[in-house]
């Protein structure tokens, strides 16, 4: 049994460091959203870090490919699909863990004051996974 166990153990550990971006999930966190009344509309700021997106590349030049989409929930339950829809190009010297993603729209003055959720729907566009995550804001004058 104890050879077994010395086998095992150290054949755990090769595979565990040899494990690669593939394994990891593709996944968003840290959901920032702000909006600011600019007098005839709202702007509304947004922000996301994601991780377990693949990398391509070498030496000292790294990208990565994501796309994103924003969909609104109004407070009456409504939700406006597809209010905004961009893909980041990023580009890096090394190869990275997570990195940030920030998005910017606006919101005419036929929005009504309450609260709003964004849900933003992430892409890796090399490795084809998706993710999602959702915020809360108001829209006050």
């Amino acid at each position: 049994m104890k050879r077994i166990l010395y086998f095992l153990f150290p054949a755990l550990i090769f595979v565990a460091a040899c494990s690669t971006a593939d394994d990891l999930k593709f996944e968003a966190f840290n959901p920032e959203v702000f909006a600011f009344d600019i007098g005839s509309e709202y702007e509304v700021n947004a922000s996301v870090r994601v991780k377990g997106f693949e990398i391509r590349g070498e030496g000292e030049k790294f990208n990565s490919s994501i796309g994103y989409e924003i969909d609104l929930v109004k407070p009456d339950g409504e939700t406006v699909k597809a209010l905004l829809s961009k893909i980041e190009e990023l580009d890096f010297t090394e190869k990275v863990g997570d990195t940030g993603i920030d998005m910017q729209f606006s919101l005419d003055s036929g929005y009504a004051e309450g609260k709003y959720t964004i849900v933003i729907n992430l892409t890796d566009n090399f490795s084809g996974r998706t993710t999602s995550i959702s915020s809360e804001f108001s829209l006050s004058k």
